[in-house]
């Protein structure tokens, strides 16, 4: 289990990306795109289109690191209620 209490930084990529795009794909868009440098401690999500797949991408020491959620059936990451 991953345990976010370590972690400093939490970012929120806005929009969607292709969930097809790989680890390395997704850690240059965030330089490239958010103008940010990933360091120690911080963590990127990432969400579909559909919000049934997440990915936080993370640094932790010495290495990056991914990790991916997809949910089924009718649970959704985060559900957006507009009044």
């Amino acid at each position: 289990m991953l345990d976010l209490s370590e972690f400093k930084h939490f970012y929120y990529v806005p929009g969607y990306v292709n969930m097809s795009w790989g680890f390395y794909r997704l850690l240059e868009f965030v330089t490239d795109e958010c103008h940010v440098i990933p360091h120690e401690g911080d963590v990127f999500i990432f969400m579909s289109r559909n919000r049934r797949r997440v990915r936080l991408i993370y640094y932790d020491k010495q290495a990056y690191y991914m990790n991916e959620k997809t949910f089924y059936n009718k649970d959704y990451y985060l559900k957006l209620i507009l009044k």
